[in-house]
This record gives C-alpha cells, structure tokens and sequence, in this order.
C-alpha cells in the first residue's frame, strides 16, 4: 500500500496553516483483485481500505472534501489508462496552495532503489519491468509539472552525456514520459530505434507505451517498424 500527497506550492502540508487557503483534491485507487491474478495474488483489505479513506476525506473531520474534488477507482475500474485520466483530470485544476492527495491501496514493486512502481488492475502477467504501468517518478513529476526531474530520469541524462547514442537510455525515457509528455516519448523512441534496432514487435509489447496508442506520430512509428 501506498499513500501521497503532492502540494504544488512550496514546503509541507500543513492543515491548521491560516496561509493555505487552497482546494484540496484527491485521486484515490483500491485494488484487491487482478486481471492477472495468476501472477498478482489477491489483497483482503486493499479496496476495503482505500473506500475506507474516501470516506474519511468527506467526513468532518477529514475536512469534507466534495465528491467533484475527489475521484475514486476499485479493482477493474483501476486500470492503467483510467488512471492517468482521472490524475490530469486533476492536476490540470492546480493551483498555487492547492492540496493533491494520491491514495494507492493495492501491489507495488520496485525495479531499482531508485525506480518504484504501483501496479494498475490490467498489469500484465508475469515479473517484468513492462509490467509495471504506474511510475511513482512519474506521478510525482507531473504533479509538480516537472520542477524537479525524478531520480530514474536524471539516471538516463547522465547516462547520455557519456554516451550520446546509448539506445536503452533513450527508451527508458521514452517510457518515462509516454505518460505525461507524449512529444518527448516519440522524440525518445526515434532515437532509441535509430541507435539500437528496436522492433516493432519489442515496441507493441511494452504496456509503458499504452497511452501512446492513440498519438499520431507513434502510430506512424509502428507503421514504419517491421
């Protein structure tokens, strides 16, 4: 399980803080069970709990947070795609002071020290880094309209500056940003194909490029690829 919060002014929450005057919202996610549930085990009380938290954000004491500030997805509904509408749904309302609560009740796993994930409900079978469709670096750079680049991208940065036409660097960015800056990911993806040879095939299988399907120029990518 996971729990965050993102305010897009500078510093920490502080609810008894008379200068933040802010809307607060929230996304919140509760999975208990998996499309891929051969590879996801189920979870008792992830749902349970994350339905649980929404009832506290609109209760008194949780500060009465209106239904229209906060958006909520359970198990099939929280998938990879409806996620990331539901997050810029919100995060296109931000303003200076604003509040962003992100509750994530459900799996998680970590690729790296530095590169962690939430699992979305249609996550893939198996034990892959494709697997993994919610980037925590990810949320958190776009919550805060990338002020401060997270620790896996600024990993793949250095890693180009030794070497200019390193192919996995560039799709590892690619991945990093077909979520939240489609421009970047195609301009990525170009270069990756250009330097290291990737297929059509190694592209369609990535769910990390998912919510690229839609974009044109990644559509004319893959009609280019073999």
């Amino acid at each position: 399980m996971r729990t965050a919060s993102c305010n897009k002014g500078l510093g920490g929450y502080k609810k008894d803080d008379p200068k933040l005057k802010g809307n607060t919202y929230a996304l919140i996610a509760g999975i208990s069970k998996y499309q891929a549930n051969e590879s996801y085990k189920n979870l008792q009380y992830a749902d349970a709990d994350a339905k649980e938290f929404y009832r506290y954000l609109v209760s008194e004491k949780g500060g009465k947070l209106t239904g229209r500030n906060v958006d909520t997805l359970f198990n099939e509904n929280a998938c990879f795609m409806e996620f990331w509408r539901k997050f810029n749904r919100i995060k296109e309302k931000l303003q200076k002071n604003d509040v962003f609560y992100i509750y994530f009740s459900g799996h998680g796993d970590a690729y790296r020290a530095d590169e962690a994930y939430l699992l979305a409900y249609d996550a893939p079978a198996g034990n892959d880094r494709n697997n993994y469709s919610i980037g925590v670096g990810l949320i958190d750079t776009a919550a805060q309209y990338n002020k401060e680049p997270p620790l896996a991208e600024t990993y793949y940065r250095k890693s180009l500056e030794k070497d200019p036409k390193n192919a996995a660097a560039y799709y590892q960015l690619a991945t990093l940003y077909a979520a939240t800056n489609p421009g970047d990911a195609v301009k990525n993806l170009l270069l990756a194909i250009e330097y290291g040879g990737y297929t059509k095939a190694d592209i369609e299988a990535d769910i990390l490029f998912a919510a690229l399907k839609e974009e044109k120029d990644f559509k004319e990518i893959l009609q280019k690829l073999k």
